[in-house]
């Protein structure tokens, strides 16, 4: 039996020439060889019986035939460690063989096996490339090729380096293999779960935890469910139990909700990981019974944000209103002393529906300034650009300002915080970058706050998107010279944002061109950014100096190189070509592949 395969799990029950004739393969099509596999301090000998297209007929291992006491006197006390890794090979070779067999590259655990397969293919006149689907029967093995014939070229070359070479195994190198098996499990290729039942042995209880709940949680299968409850009672992972209930939590049934039921009642008496109770909560998020209602109050009144979303989905399901939602966690904001029970008050105004009940939410923006003055409380200057864009009036800028000229320097930094990302993310918003808003903001350019200083210069950047005012540049020049690096690197950021919108200012040459010797790469970058319209030779002769610049962005904008993503765009258009011909191919694989290649390229 093949640990992982359920419908192949009657192989080696049969005949070996009634599974060719069954399969349609003829004689000549079967290689039979030994290959080698050193695990621990042994070397371990597999008789191999494969086609020629990567299908795996048999794997026999003589040390598995031993009984158990002359296996344990070989092993001695590593019997334990080396046991699974000696029983799971074959699974291995399993995976390894058809993925190698594509390309026929080397490989030292399999060339063996390989070079009777290339010598074999020539005699019968068979190409290497693409294989002949139609000729091989196993559907797990056609499902393997139909994978990485027709996979994206960035992810086919991260799955083949990790589980093409056996020896990465038996290295226990699994970073990779583990990365690989969540590429699999993301894009829900069928195979994704037999794949990871087949490696969980070889891995650490970490690697295990993270395949338990971000692969098998997408494939319902009565025998993932199997795996996740032995894992989860099991000594070893009990540190790993939350991402294995996220596993479970697919399945909600009366076992499910006994373990999330009593993980919370006992897990989560004296600390409260979020994530625990998170995944606690999607495992009990279908049972409508008073315990549910009565924790899912309990998190969306507490300080665990992110949990709080869910419980807030349990309460919604269940007919609770906006209204009594906020009745329950107000008096939570006041308690100045619990920051986080604050932010998550204000993340609940996220999720508000009812326009009726938006007004409520005023008192919570005019609150701010008593709240921010604290260094730790300035995470909530990020959660409230969003209610005040949806809670938008005339009055909001006379807010803001107020916020710009308070005592604190932590809530005039929020202030500038808000007024930036409301101007930068949201467009729908009618808000009038004023005079007087614009002179505050040169005001506190000269503000003894370094971190103040920093936002301004940030945010006039993303301002000058919307008002396209080239005078910006002369009131952030004289920060270029400042000796604070990120206030260097702020202005000089907000002056390339500026450039992007207005003519080519002359004045920056001077400034830029002595920070092209700065001994920060990113000061480099951006001083290289700013001058690439100049046409000055005193600018080219600074550039010929940079051609050789240690940092690779520097050297690939003077030397005009294309972006280091220009192949994945190539893959991105073959891709787009593919996807016309090919009806298998995932859509949502292309605009996701779409927007990651998209966001890389803004990165550069």
């Amino acid at each position: 039996m093949i640990y992982g395969y359920p419908h192949r799990n009657s192989l080696f029950e049969k005949d070996v020439f009634a599974l060719m004739k069954e399969n349609n393969v003829h004689s000549d099509d079967l290689i039979k060889t030994t290959i080698s596999a050193e695990i621990g301090e042994n070397r371990y000998e597999y008789l191999i019986t494969a086609t020629v297209y990567g299908e795996v007929i048999e794997i026999e291992n003589l040390f598995l035939q031993l009984p158990e006491q002359a296996q344990r006197m070989m092993l001695g006390d590593q019997y334990d460690r080396w046991k699974p890794r000696i029983e799971n090979f074959p699974n291995i070779c399993r995976f390894a063989l058809p993925i190698a067999t594509l390309d026929l590259h080397e490989d030292e655990s399999l060339e063996p096996l390989l070079s009777l397969i290339r010598e074999r293919k020539k005699a019968l006149n068979l190409n290497d490339l693409p294989p002949d689907l139609g000729k091989v029967r196993d559907p797990w093995t056609r499902d393997l090729f139909e994978l990485f014939h027709f996979s994206p070229a960035k992810y086919l070359e991260i799955i083949r380096k990790s589980c093409r070479s056996l020896s990465v195994l038996l290295r226990e190198e699994e970073q990779r293999l583990a990365d690989a098996c969540r590429h699999l499990g993301y894009y829900k290729f069928p195979l994704a779960p037999a794949v990871v039942r087949s490696v969980l042995p070889f891995m650490t209880p970490n690697h295990v935890g993270r395949l338990a709940g971000e692969v098998l949680v997408k494939f319902p299968e009565p025998e993932n469910r199997a795996i996740l409850l032995e894992l989860y009672g099991s000594e070893p992972y009990q540190n790993i139990r939350s991402e294995i209930l996220k596993g479970l939590s697919v399945y909600q049934d009366q076992e499910v909700y006994d373990i999330a039921l009593k993980a919370y009642r006992e897990e989560t008496k004296t600390n409260k990981p979020e994530q625990l109770v998170t995944n606690i909560l999607m495992a009990l998020k279908n049972f409508h019974t008073p315990e549910v209602t009565e924790i899912a109050w309990e998190v969306l009144c507490g300080p665990l944000r992110f949990a709080g979303n869910e419980a807030e989905k349990i309460l919604r399901s269940r007919g609770i209103s906006d209204g009594d939602i906020l009745d329950r966690i107000k008096p939570n904001f006041y308690d100045e002393k619990k920051p986080e029970y604050m932010q998550n008050v204000l993340a609940r105004f996220h999720n508000i529906k009812n326009p009726y009940l938006l007004p409520r939410a005023e008192e919570f923006i005019w609150i701010l300034p008593r709240l921010l003055e604290k260094k730790q409380n300035l995470n909530i200057a990020y959660a409230t650009p969003s209610l005040i864009a949806k809670r938008y009036n005339a009055s909001v800028p006379d807010h803001l300002y107020q916020l710009l000229e308070h005592a604190s320097p932590f809530v005039r930094q929020a202030g500038v915080i808000q007024i930036g990302v409301i101007c930068h993310q949201y467009d729908h918003v009618n808000f009038q970058f004023s005079e007087r808003l614009e002179e505050k903001f040169f005001e506190l350019l000269k503000d003894d706050h370094r971190d103040v200083v920093k936002e301004v210069a940030n945010s006039l950047g993303n301002i000058a998107g919307r008002v396209n005012k080239a005078a910006y540049i002369p009131k952030l020049l004289p920060l270029v010279e400042n000796k604070d690096v990120l206030i260097q690197l702020g202005s000089m950021r907000a002056i390339n944002r500026v450039l992007e919108h207005v003519p080519f200012d002359p004045a920056i040459c001077p400034t830029f061109l002595e920070a092209l010797k700065h001994t920060n790469s990113y000061v480099r970058t951006e001083a290289v950014k700013g001058l690439q319209y100049a046409s000055d030779p005193e600018i080219e002769a600074a550039w010929k100096a940079l051609k050789d610049d240690p940092d690779d962005n520097v050297r690939r904008i003077i030397n005009k190189e294309p972006s280091r993503h220009e192949p994945y765009l190539k893959v991105l258009q073959d891709l787009s070509r593919r996807s016309k011909r090919k009806a298998r191919l995932h859509n949502s694989l292309l605009f996701k592949s779409y927007y990651y290649l998209q966001a890389l390229l803004r990165k550069t």
